[in-house]
């Protein structure tokens, strides 16, 4: 058996996703380097697989995917994927371009980010500890 193409690699990086694997897997053929793209049924899919299978289509292709798929950009839908997918979809497309390896990790939050987050954990303590209120009667407040 042949090493498969760059384009079937990348295919590949995106199957390994929990939710792609099983939709993605059944359609590929790595001896004859192909994939079957009406076994999945696009249509059926959520906007993020689809968005995903529309990265698949164009790292294999190298063009968008067909219009009567009911055409979702793969750039469009990239932000509303889940955060696992982006970080493949990257690696994907790495791989489809020959770059050996890419890691991909969040860069650290500044000081500014820190304070915001505090400032509202601190405002939601304090809204929760509003809530609890417990009011006697008719008192006024």
């Amino acid at each position: 058996m042949s090493e498969p193409s760059s384009n079937m690699k990348a295919v590949l990086v995106l199957a390994q996703h929990k939710n792609l694997k099983p939709i993605l897997e059944p359609a590929l053929n790595i001896e004859r380097d192909s994939i079957n793209w009406e076994l999945f049924g696009y249509g059926g899919q959520s906007g993020g697989v689809q968005t995903a299978l529309s990265w698949a289509y164009c790292l294999f292709c190298d063009e968008l995917p067909p219009k009567d798929w009911g055409y979702r950009d793969p750039f469009d839908g990239f932000f509303s994927l889940d955060r696992e997918i982006q970080i493949l979809v990257l690696q994907a497309m790495a791989t489809r371009h020959g770059f050996v390896k890419l890691t991909v990790e969040d860069k650290p939050k500044s000081d500014f980010q820190k304070m915001v987050e505090c400032f509202g954990e601190q405002m939601a303590k304090e809204e929760k500890r509003k809530g609890f209120k417990v009011v006697k009667g008719n008192e006024e407040n």
